[in-house]
């Protein structure tokens, strides 16, 4: 029964903390138990729904507030929408990969690493921009209600749509003189399948893409009216995206050598 199953526990439950005991028996292969409130639980359902709302009704007054085009606003928040419908229905390792390993190094941040060795773990060889933002998540998530890996989904989820909006001014820039195509480019690019996948997911690539296009808008600016503040983002952005990641490739392939232990 890969999909699980719902349990009524209503009559079971008291004031205070309830604990819930499993015992789990298989007949051999893989297996897996996790216990979690059920998507079909209405007042689970009715929160979910004020939130989508609430944050949809947010983003829409904020891309107001900066002027961008009601018609871009709209497939903006539609699809922001769409993204949080996905992230409530999914598990933070579902369709990912790496997932335990960019955990692990934000892990080691939180508990007072800041720059963990590259052999300490599997990502660890990554440098410590999206790392440090991370470990400042899962800090303030154990002083709260300890949902740390739900919060990470949000912060990547919340990385994605920023890469959309500043997308969407890109994509202005190169069709300024066609609404509608830059409508329609920011349509695919929004509502591309495999955009909904990514946008939970845990791990440094949601930063990178932001980066990447914050210096890519900021360029453009540069090249259309030569201003030295675009010029002056556009060389700080790409610094910062040199310390979010090891590599830096251009035409043709770069190889990479550290130290490492002796044989």
């Amino acid at each position: 029964m890969r999909s699980g199953f719902n349990v009524e526990v209503r009559d079971l439950l008291h004031r205070g903390e309830n604990w819930f005991a499993a015992k789990v028996s298989d007949s051999g292969g893989r297996y897996g138990f996790r216990m979690r409130t059920s998507g079909r639980d209405p007042v689970s359902g009715i929160l979910g729904a004020i939130i989508l709302i609430s944050l949809c009704l947010a983003a829409w007054n904020g891309l107001k507030y900066y002027k961008f085009d009601s018609s871009i606003a709209l497939v903006l928040v539609v699809s922001l929408g769409v993204q949080l419908i996905y992230l409530w229905n999914t598990e933070f390792d579902a369709r990912t990969y790496d997932v335990e390993g960019h955990l692990q190094h934000a892990s080691m941040v939180y508990q007072g690493t800041l720059i963990p060795q590259a052999a300490a773990g599997w990502e660890c060889y990554h440098p410590p921009l999206y790392y440090g933002l991370a470990a400042v998540i899962l800090g303030a998530t154990q002083l709260g209600n300890g949902e740390g890996i739900a919060w990470l989904q949000f912060f990547s989820l919340t990385l994605s749509f920023f890469f959309l909006c500043v997308s969407s001014r890109i994509i202005g820039t190169i069709f300024k003189t066609s609404r509608h195509k830059t409508v329609l480019a920011l349509v695919l690019l929004a509502f591309w399948p495999s955009g909904f996948i990514h946008a939970p997911r845990i791990g440094n690539d949601a930063l990178l893409y932001l980066l990447f296009a914050l210096s890519l808008h900021n360029l453009l600016l540069w090249v259309g009216n030569f201003s030295s503040r675009n010029s002056l983002l556009a060389a700080s952005l790409c610094g910062a995206r040199f310390a979010y990641e090891s590599e830096w490739r251009f035409a043709g392939h770069l190889c990479r050598l550290e130290p490492g232990p002796h044989a």
